[in-house]
């Protein structure tokens, strides 16, 4: 979607302000009459962010919207369930995509975020 006065309506939620400026956004949205709507969705839309970076884009992945609202905007039938937005654009800053897998933004140590075997366990307690 590139329509200006739709990308105002998103915008309004806490967390979505920026849809303004950003020249696109993707609904991700599945037929809720499968099983795997979210999941089958979410792979997709993580593609698509994956290569949209691969291009030199930058994409934010969003979960602040109104599922009602959307539909409405988009006449999405009934259904269909709305899963995420991902606003796609030039980024304001080209950041160095080697610099962030290298480590130099600050990471949290896999120690804080991977258990082993229980959660919770460390491997220092394994």
């Amino acid at each position: 979607m590139k329509s200006r006065e739709k990308r105002e309506v998103l915008s309004k939620r806490m967390f979505a302000r920026f849809l303004l400026e950003s020249p696109i956004v993707i609904v991700g949205c599945g037929d809720r009459g499968g099983r795997f709507h979210v999941v089958d969705v979410s792979i997709a839309m993580q593609q698509m962010v994956l290569a949209a970076t691969s291009e030199g884009l930058g994409t934010c992945w969003i979960g602040d919207y109104d599922e009602k609202v959307i539909k409405a905007l988009f006449r999405v039938p009934e259904k269909y369930g709305v899963v995420c937005l991902v606003a796609l654009g030039y980024p304001r800053e080209k950041l160095e995509l080697a610099a962030k897998l290298l480590g130099k933004r600050s990471r949290k140590r896999i120690e804080s975020i991977v258990s082993y075997e229980e959660f919770g366990n460390s491997l220092a307690s394994s």
